[in-house]
């Protein structure tokens, strides 16, 4: 019989060049894994437990794994996964799971890394990593990550994020980020950051970040930067990553800091909402149906009630308009315009006000 096809299967895996170390210079197992293997130095076709695979590999429950490249197919949750990686083609029937999961990661309930998630993930369930999402990555119910999230996240009812989001971000309900969000945020009922949210941001509900909102914020309700209830939202105190995984104890050296406090909130840009958009400040276009509302205004606020706290760099135009100051050419448009610090005769002007 020709050798060349397994010679062949040997060179594609990489397993042919590498020598293996002596048994008595290997640390001891702390278990003693099952696995029935065709090939050689760890590489080729396994079925069973093994820890270290290279190639094709087919296990009815992970437990104790260390690195896996190639495929890996399981069929049962597992029982525990450590500090492993599996590199490649990660198929479960529950859920794939491991440390790190690099490549295509695909399960039934859940795909689920205690550290990072990088590639393509999902499943008809959640997509989780205990620290960073990498890629693409979607979940029936939704999408987790312990840490930052890169790249575009779509979660059939919520997308949650411990730490920064940078990219597209889609759910039916809900997407969140405990830091800034970055790209294109758009929830059927809330987009929420808790601190800065930059470039399109889009909520049938409410879009608000804990500091400022950056590009063009659209929603059916509420358009709010500086939300200090935003910048109490913490979801996670510790990610309880997988079955019986120390996330603290594997996590970088790196000392445990909070999350920085957020800015103060602004609106920068176009905004707009159905009831009322709300800001520290407005820079550019604040507008909505009900009210809009600002300690500061550079540029253009349109409400039927427009408040400006302190000063005024623009124009307010509605029903009614109140401005603490004016400052250069600023002027108000309305049926009854109310300037406190103007002389006693300009302090209620229909129509028209400005600073005299």
């Amino acid at each position: 019989m020709s050798m060349r096809p397994l010679l062949i299967l040997l060179a594609v895996t990489g397993c042919a060049t590498t020598a293996r170390q002596e048994a008595s210079e290997a640390p001891p197992a702390a278990h003693d894994p099952f696995s029935v293997d065709l090939g050689y130095n760890e590489c080729g076709l396994s079925f069973g437990n093994s820890p270290e695979w290279t190639g094709l590999r087919f296990n009815l429950q992970d437990d104790h794994i260390q690195r896996i490249n190639g495929l890996n197919l399981t069929f049962w949750t597992p029982r525990e996964i450590g500090g492993s990686s599996v590199n490649g083609l990660a198929f479960g029937l529950i859920w794939p799971s491991a440390g790190d999961l690099t490549g295509i990661s695909l399960g039934g309930l859940a795909t689920w890394a205690a550290h990072d998630l990088t590639g393509l993930g999902g499943s008809l369930g959640l997509a989780f990593s205990g620290r960073n999402m990498i890629g693409l990555h979607f979940g029936g119910l939704g999408t987790a990550a312990g840490g930052d999230v890169w790249g575009a996240r779509v979660g059939g009812l919520l997308n949650l994020a411990e730490g920064d989001v940078r990219g597209l971000s889609f759910a039916l309900l809900f997407n969140s980020a405990i830091g800034n969000a970055t790209g294109f945020n758009l929830g059927g009922l809330v987009n929420l950051a808790r601190r800065d949210m930059t470039g399109l941001n889009f909520g049938l509900g409410n879009v608000v970040a804990g500091g400022d909102l950056l590009g063009f914020n659209f929603a059916g309700f509420r358009v709010v930067a500086g939300e200090p209830e935003a910048a109490e939202v913490h979801w996670f105190s510790r990610i309880p990553a997988d079955v019986g995984y120390d996330v603290e104890q594997h996590q970088d050296n790196a000392p445990a800091q909070a999350p920085p406090e957020p800015s103060r909130g602004a609106l920068n840009g176009m905004s707009a909402a159905f009831f009322t958009a709300k800001g520290d400040e407005v820079n550019g276009v604040a507008l909505a149906g009900i009210r809009t509302q600002s300690d500061r205004l550079k540029g253009v606020q349109i409400a039927g009630y427009n408040l400006v706290r302190e000063s005024q760099r623009g124009v307010t135009i509605g029903v009614y308009n109140q401005s603490q100051q004016l400052e250069g050419f600023s002027f108000q448009l309305g049926l009854l315009n109310h300037i406190p610090t103007n002389p006693a005769w300009a302090r209620w002007l229909p129509l028209f006000n400005a600073g005299f």
